[in-house]
Formats: structure tokens, sequence, C-alpha cells
């Protein structure tokens, strides 16, 4: 017997020897998620149901038994035997799903959504690993217990430990417990779902993704609500970068790129930008669909199974007969979804996407390591424009303190920065729930695509584009940042922990020196 770890779009793939077709229906059934056989031989024996893996499976086949895979596929009455099994079987309860875990997982969303949480982080870690090793977590204590971390205003603090049983029992119900049944999941590997949950009359959109862990599993649950879409002008921008935006709204081709880390508020932004648009006809691919708008049409994407690609490209092959306007690919994480934006938008089509970058000059780098080519990016109809942001909280205004704790970095921001600084109350006060944090803001930068930065980029001159960007006031990341903490807004050093801190290469002019000032900031 071949023991093969192949995987498709629903669960392993195992090898069996199976003689005749009705042990193939007895294991089949007892499997109702299984949808292939492999034998020793290298044999396939498959049922015809969702063989978009097919072709990838032969070729895998082949590599991993050495040698030419023989296709067989089960007659009609064997298969409609186990189609008509497989239906039983899922109507039959699972007597191993505990209600129990299920109703934890219920109670863990309540919690988070009602305390306003954007990520919860759960770590079930098993005590038997760690007692005797010596590990201990980063306060001190040895780390013998599983832990719940609540995501809020980018801030993440610890909301509970919980055993290792109750931990991983909220992992295996989140993926697998009724009423989600999301997914079949593999603790040896990462697993990602996407359920919709309604509570108190909303409908909130759960995405989950794992990963194996020296001491068990982590995960993470990204909460957002589908009907969570904001206009505009209540983003965060300011009222120079906001004409900027509104001008891409208004153009009728090219590419815009929406650039942040993880949770930056890049899919909120594609969101409100869609949501501007009037009379056109737009396409959003998504993976998964998070926000519904009433003008767009939401095409889901499916990356977890083994034929991808091909599947995407037919649906792209597809949509494009729906005549559209606009195009919104999502996020431009591989040469396939750069390569269709950027034919798109040399078509004339107005294409949107998002990608992973600190900074403008980091997107134009991330989209050459993506594929297109300098003279692609260069062309006067492929990048019309770029954005890039992140999310720094916002301090309580009724409790923020008007001095640092610390005299020293009090005089440090006071003389380097100005203004009317404000810091984050540790304490926190009854408006804030004692958190000192009243919400969140971007911090962002933005630029329209000309004939000058065309001729930069196309010299991969990323120094000359800074230069250009300070000649020509516009304002960058750090920029945009200081004038929100010059008013009290943002507190400099919860900014600094999220950008980068403020030194004189990233302000310039408006970094105000000291006498034999060196530039280099107080450690906190």
């Amino acid at each position: 017997m071949v023991a093969s770890q192949i995987i498709t779009d629903v669960t392993e793939l195992e090898a069996v020897v199976c003689s005749t077709e009705i042990p193939i229906v007895q294991y089949l059934q007892d499997r109702p998620s299984l949808h292939a056989i492999i034998t020793e031989q290298g044999g396939i024996l498959y049922v015809n149901d969702n063989l978009r893996m097919l072709k990838q499976l032969l070729r895998v086949v082949k590599e991993t038994l050495g040698v030419e895979p023989q296709l067989r596929e089960i007659s009609e009455s064997v298969y409609q035997s186990f189609t008509q099994a497989r239906q039983l079987l899922q109507k039959r309860p699972n007597k191993r799903r505990e209600v129990s875990r299920n109703k934890s997982v219920e109670e863990l969303l309540a919690r988070a959504i009602d305390s306003e949480v954007s990520d919860i982080h759960l770590h079930a870690w098993q005590d038997s690993f760690i007692e005797g090793s010596g590990i201990k977590d980063n306060i001190g204590r040895h780390a013998t217990s599983s832990w719940i971390r609540f995501r809020k205003h980018q801030t993440l603090v610890n909301e509970a430990r919980i055993s290792y049983e109750e931990a991983y029992g909220i992992y295996r119900a989140a993926f697998t417990g009724e009423p989600y049944g999301c997914a079949n999941i593999d603790d040896r590997r990462g697993n990602d779902a996407s359920f919709q949950h309604p509570y108190k009359g909303q409908t909130y959109l759960v995405r989950l993704a794992s990963v194996p862990e020296a001491r068990g599993t982590s995960m993470t649950f990204r909460i957002r609500n589908a009907k969570d879409s904001v206009q505009l002008t209540d983003c965060g921008y300011s009222n120079k970068q906001l004409a900027i935006i509104q001008r891409f709204v208004k153009n009728n081709g090219g590419l815009l790129v929406v650039g942040g880390p993880t949770n930056s508020g890049k899919s909120t932004t594609l969101t409100a930008f869609l949501d501007a648009m009037q009379n056109k006809a737009i396409l959003s691919y998504e993976d998964p669909v998070e926000v519904l708008l009433p003008e767009v049409s939401h095409i889901q994407i499916r990356r977890d199974c083994i034929d991808a690609e091909q599947t995407i490209r037919e649906l792209m092959l597809q949509t494009m007969r729906m005549d559209p306007d606009v195009i919104n690919v999502g996020e431009l994480r591989d040469e396939l979804m750069v390569s269709f934006a950027k034919e798109k938008a040399t078509e004339g089509k107005l294409t949107t996407g998002t990608t992973h970058c600190g900074k403008i000059i980091m997107c134009f780098t991330r989209l050459l390591q993506l594929g297109i080519s300098v003279e692609e990016l260069a062309a006067p109809d492929t990048l019309m424009g770029v954005i890039c942001q992140k999310l720094v909280p916002v301090s309580c205004p009724h409790c923020a303190l008007s001095e640092h704790p610390d005299p020293q970095q009090q005089a440090y921001y006071q003389t380097h920065l100005g203004g009317e600084l404000r810091y984050r109350n540790p304490e926190g006060c009854n408006a804030c729930d004692y958190s000192g944090i009243s919400g969140q803001t971007l911090v962002s930068e933005a630029v329209e695509i000309n004939r000058t930065i065309r001729e930069l980029i196309s010299q991969q001159s990323w120094d000359g584009i800074i230069d250009y960007f300070w000649e020509h006031q516009i304002d960058t990341l750090h920029i945009d940042a200081l004038k929100k903490v010059q008013i009290g807004l943002l507190d400099p050093t919860l900014v600094e922990q999220r950008i980068d801190r403020f030194s004189v290469e990233n302000l310039r002019h408006h970094w105000q020196p000291q006498s034999h000032d060196t530039g280099e900031a107080i450690a906190c």
C-alpha cells in the first residue's frame, strides 16, 4: 500500500489497493469527501465529481510514483451509488462534533464583535510539549497555556489564557463544526476558510487561517461586517490626497494600486473607491467576497484547488464577455493576476488591485518582482496611480496626556516635531474602555503617475522619485503622519511603532533640528 500525501481542493488523497469496484464504493462511503484513489501500481480511480484537479493529479502521480498513471473512471452505476451514499452521509449528524465547542466559537465571536475587534488570535499550544523544556513566553513565564488575543485599533491585547483542549476544540469547531462546515482541515498544514456569521441582525464575514506551530496550532479570525462600507471622505485621507484619489475615480483607464501591510485598510479603500463610481459596469474578483455593493458584480475566486490557475483563467475569460468598464482584480499576489491587471489597464479598462508594500517606492519594485517589465511599468497606459497606507491608533481625546511620562522623550519630540503633541494615556478612561485609544485612522501617501515619474521609473531612479515628491510637495507617509501628530490626533511614539521613526531623512525641512543635533532618536 502506497501512502500518498497529495492534496485536492477537498481533502487528502490516500493510496489504497482495491481489486473490484464494490470495495471502492465501500471505501468512498466511509470517506465522504474523498474524490479519488491511487493504487500502488499508479492507477487512478476517480468519481466524476469536481474534477478540476484531474490534470494536476495525473502529473503528480507520475512524478511521485515514477510510473505512467492509468486512469479508470468508476462506472456510472457505481458512481450513482457513491453519490447517493455521500448525500446520506452528509445528512447524517456527525457524532464526533461537540455542540459545546460550537457554542464556544459563538461566544468568542460575540465577545469580539461586541468589543469591535478586527482580529482574534488563537494559540492552541500543548502543555506537555513545553513542560521541562525551559521555553518561556515573552513575559518570562513558562508557556504552559493556550492563548486568546484580540486586535483592536491595531493594538494586540491578551484576552484570556485557556486550556489546550478548549483552544483546540475552538480551532476544530471553527473550521469543521456546524453550522459552518467550511473545510476539511489538516493539522500538519496551513488551512484557510471563510463563512458568514449572523449576529444581532448583522451579517459578518469571518476569515480563518491557521498554521502548524512548534507547540500545536496558531490561527486567526478576521472579522468584517458584510455591510461595513465607508465613503472615501471618511477613510482618513487628507484633503490634498482626497483630491488626487477623486481624480483616479474619474479616470477611464490605467492601473490603480493600493499598497500597505496586512490589516492596513486596503480592501476598505478599494470598496469605497468602487462605491464612488457612477454609471459604470464594475467587476470585482475577490477571495473571499467581503462587502457587497449594489452596483458591483462580485466574483468569488477559489485558490484552494489544485488547478486554481487554470480555473481562474477560464473564469476571467468568461467574465470579460460582460463588457466591464472597471475591473478590481483584488490582491496582486502572483504573475497571473498582475499580467491580467496590466493587460486590462492597457486595453483602456480602469483596473484596481492591492499589494503588500510599505511605501510607494516599494510598490514599484514589488510590481517588477511580480513580472511587469520596467518598460511596461513606465508605459503611459499602464500605471496611473498608487496609494500606500497604514492604520495607526488614535489617542483618546478625553484622557490623552499633554506631556510624555519620560521628560527626555517629551523634550525630544517637542523640539523636533513641534505642534500640540498629545500622548496615549496607558490607564485610559471610561470613554475609551480604559485603553487610551479611541479608534484608528490612516497615514498615507498618494501619487498620480505622470511623465516625469514614468521617466524616473524607466531609469529605476527610486531616490529621484523621492526627490520629486519633496520638490512638488507630495506628502509622504511620514509627512502625513506628522501633520496628524502636530494637532494631537496621534501619539508620535505609536506612529513610530507603525511606520518607522521620524528623522531628518524622512522629514527633511519639516525636521526641527537642535544645535549639535545628530538626528538620532532616543530609544523608547
